[in-house]
């Protein structure tokens, strides 16, 4: 999983060749994903609650559970590093032990035909370099409130591929195939930046790769709805050029931070009732907060793209090891007597090796890790400046990973995850 770690990069890149403007665009959402099962089973249907980020700045971009960062750019095409979240729809019992779902990446191809149509291909491997290709053209449209993009697709497999995800992991070998689809997915702006989001998909499978044992349907569908805090509910116009951006008054800032694990539950620490890890397994931290908007929702609370980079420290039960996190945070300012802020960042978490405190919560209900995650940090700190210091800012901390109640393969259908609870100072550039 190195795709988080050049994400990480790329977005710090993108936001120094940009200073001080707002991105292009910026948004988080989530919802629930509905898809038939291609496989022999009693199951027809999986479902998930599925994580979105978006995000543009300069050449780089996220959108919704894919990435891309711009090498060569022309007028009317683009080449760039690609990288997107391939489902693996098996039934649920299986999906924490069999994780065939994964970012796979490569390279990536954008035609731009006019304003509102453009035509994509992309080169893709999974984490064992087994190729695909996608070949995909869509046309984005508006009207009042409404934004729809159709699209159509064809994927071409290897042998290697369609043997491993079609086969279903050796029961059959169809050798190479392909697959072709059609669908719509849509924005409905209700109120500010609050948005509905709509999906919907049809596939079919080919005859070879149908006909063997592994596969009792041929034909596939697959359906979204949720929602979204979008910046522009447009963001997904193919134009070549945006709006032109203004400056943010909210500034840059970098957080170091000094976290305890701890065994609690995060219902637990936030009733004030924080039990001791006996092994005292800690951790540090340093974030940069690029601003997205001075406002959310109407409201002067700050909202801010937070890529952080964890080091959890040696102990008696586990080594060093390393965390990326990429999130998006709000506050939430009020005076009393001082100025304080509350805290709250959701986003996505990448660990190179599973902490203990992680580890035994996780192995005691009966599931095997996931080093992928959900990500929530949650924050109160109050303003330094009768300490003469206006733009820093000191507070508590926590720092929660956990996989939403078994409810998303992305986070290997797992139940539990690890606390920390610490200290931070927060400096304004």
């Amino acid at each position: 999983m190195k795709n988080i770690l050049i994400v990480f990069i790329c977005i710090l890149s993108s936001q120094v060749l940009s200073k001080s403007k707002e991105p292009h665009y910026w948004g988080i959402g989530f919802g629930y994903r509905n898809a038939r099962i291609p496989y022999t089973s009693d199951d027809k249907y999986v479902s998930d609650i599925i994580p979105l980020f978006y995000y543009k700045r300069g050449d780089f971009e996220l959108d919704g559970l894919s990435a891309r960062g711009k090498l060569i750019k022309h007028e009317k095409w683009r080449a760039n590093l690609y990288t997107t979240y391939r489902f693996f729809d098996i039934p649920k019992e299986f999906q924490n032990e069999v994780r065939g779902s994964a970012f796979d990446y490569g390279l990536e191809f954008q035609f731009i035909h006019n304003t509102f149509w453009q035509s994509n291909a992309q080169i893709l491997v999974d984490s064992s370099t087994r190729p695909y290709i996608n070949f995909e053209t869509k046309a984005g449209f508006s009207w009042k409130s409404l934004f729809f993009e159709p699209f159509a697709y064809a994927q071409i497999r290897s042998t290697e591929f369609n043997n491993r995800y079609y086969g279903y992991n050796g029961t059959a070998k169809p050798g190479s195939g392909y697959e072709v689809g059609a669908g719509v997915e849509t924005t409905i702006h209700i109120h500010r930046d609050f948005n509905l989001l709509a999906h919907a998909k049809v596939s079919t499978l080919d005859n070879h790769t149908a006909s063997t044992d592994a596969i009792s349907s041929q034909v596939n569908t697959e359906t979204f709805l949720g929602i979204a805090f979008l910046s522009d509910r447009l963001h997904k116009s193919n134009a070549i050029e945006f709006p032109k951006r203004k400056k943010l008054k909210s500034k840059e800032f970098i957080r170091a931070a000094y976290t305890k694990a701890t065994p609690s539950n995060l219902s637990d620490i936030l009733s004030f009732h924080t039990a001791t890890d006996e092994y005292n397994n800690d951790m540090v931290s340093l974030a940069y907060g690029i601003p997205l908007s001075d406002t959310f929702m109407g409201g002067d609370i700050p909202v801010y793209l937070l890529p952080n980079y964890v080091r959890h420290l040696k102990s008696e039960v586990q080594g060093y090891s390393n965390e990326y996190v990429i999130a998006v945070k709000i506050f939430i300012p009020f005076n009393w007597p001082t100025k304080w802020r509350l805290g709250l960042a959701e986003g996505i978490s990448y660990v190179d090796e599973i902490t203990y405190i992680e580890e035994i919560d996780i192995a005691g209900k009966g599931y095997r890790d996931s080093k992928f995650m959900n990500y929530l940090d949650f924050s109160i700190d109050f303003n330094l400046e009768k300490f003469g210091l206006k733009h820093s800012w000191a507070g508590l901390l926590i720092h929660h990973r956990s996989s939403i109640f078994e409810s998303s393969s992305v986070f290997g259908r797992i139940k539990g995850g690890s606390n920390y609870l610490g200290l931070y100072i927060q400096q304004e550039l």
